[in-house]
């Protein structure tokens, strides 16, 4: 019976050893990421907690109508959030990947949203769709990892 207990023990210990370096990559892989585009990720969807009219402050918006529209939802709030990956596209621009959760549907599922924060004139700004980027931000990038299968979507 001893045996079988330092051999379940040491199984134990070499799974461990062999699981625990690969979780610690996906932690590194996220470690990599500035804390001030992590912060921005978060006061955005925090900001959207409350509505637009708190979130649109966190947010770029490439015209004042698209920035009008955003604003016109009143009633749109995030319920929930996760942020699944934050991965770094440029030095001033990072894809952000959240699973959340809007008031305005009725199912109580959450969505998969893709969203990047990017470094526009000098300020750290949430940027809700690939369209919304800037020009000079998005050159040479491949963004095709943030399209939606769907159509209908944004």
């Amino acid at each position: 019976m001893y045996n079988i207990k330092k051999l379940l023990c040491a199984t134990l210990l070499i799974v461990l050893a062999v699981i625990l370096p690969s979780c610690a990559k996906s932690a590194e892989a996220q470690d990599d990421i500035p804390e001030v585009v992590r912060q921005t990720a978060e006061d955005y969807f925090e900001a959207f907690k409350q509505g637009t009219a708190e979130a649109e402050k966190y947010a770029y918006f490439p015209t004042e109508s698209s920035r009008m529209l955003f604003l016109e939802q009143t009633d749109q709030k995030l319920e929930s959030y996760k942020i699944e990956k934050i991965e770094k596209l440029t030095e001033n621009l990072y894809g952000v990947t959240v699973n959340g959760r809007l008031n305005i549907y009725d199912s109580g599922e959450t969505e998969t949203v893709f969203g990047f924060v990017g470094k526009v004139d000098g300020s750290w700004l949430y940027i809700g769709t690939a369209g919304y980027i800037p020009d000079s931000l998005k050159e040479g990038v491949d963004l095709s990892a943030y399209q939606y299968s769907d159509p209908d979507i944004l």
